[in-house]
């Protein structure tokens, strides 16, 4: 866990600066990532989504190691206010962590503030990117690549051990051609039925539901 990286001190000296780097200030609640994907929406639903991401409490965060766990997010998000629930992607053929989640704070102002103030600090070695989001809804916890995972983790063509290795087609190409480079596997810190389980960490079901 990098708390050199993202602990009180680096928090209070980089407000705003890492999100500003990376793109993702985030004013009225829209940030600068959402803006790019404007051309998604017509001007009536971009309407909606404007509204319903100026209330939102919830957030994205992105580009996590696999091997991060509910508790080190929990504790590195609670710099910014009470957290009301984090809810850990998983890959929906094996569900295990797949290297993103959404967290839920109580009100908008802290969700604001993560974007703002956290979006690049690193977390097991890796910067965090946040955004602000509509709301969580069951099954957006699961991985939408056909192995299960991240759509971007089909197509890397790096080894990152913090993604699980190689990228899913990468993988396949190697398996192929009986190349013999080393594959490591780092063991889960915590098993799939924990993730499944823990209360703490999953969401409720909605009221609209």
């Amino acid at each position: 866990l990098d708390r050199r990286d993202w602990g009180p001190r680096a928090f209070a000296a980089g407000r705003g600066r890492m999100a500003s780097l990376y793109g993702l200030g985030c004013r009225d609640g829209i940030t600068e990532y959402m803006q790019t994907k404007r051309r998604k929406y017509s001007r009536a639903a971009w309407e909606g989504v404007k509204r319903d991401l100026r209330e939102s409490a919830t957030i994205y965060v992105g580009n996590l190691s696999f091997y991060t766990t509910e508790e080190q997010i929990y504790e590195m998000f609670h710099l910014v206010g009470p957290v009301k629930a984090v809810i850990m992607g998983l890959n929906a053929h094996t569900r295990e962590p797949c290297g993103f989640a959404f967290i839920e704070f109580y009100t908008h102002e802290h969700a604001r503030d993560a974007v703002n103030y956290l979006s690049g600090l690193r977390l097991d070695s890796r910067p965090v990117k946040i955004d602000i989001d509509q709301g969580f809804a069951e099954g957006r916890q699961f991985g939408r690549g056909r192995a299960g995972g991240q759509v971007r983790d089909e197509f890397r063509e790096d080894y990152d051990y913090g993604r699980g290795g190689w990228g899913v087609i990468r993988q396949l190409q190697i398996e192929r051609e009986g190349n013999s480079e080393p594959i490591i596997h780092r063991p889960r810190p915590s098993s799939t039925a924990e993730f499944a389980s823990n209360e703490r960490f999953r969401h409720a079901e909605s009221d609209e539901d």
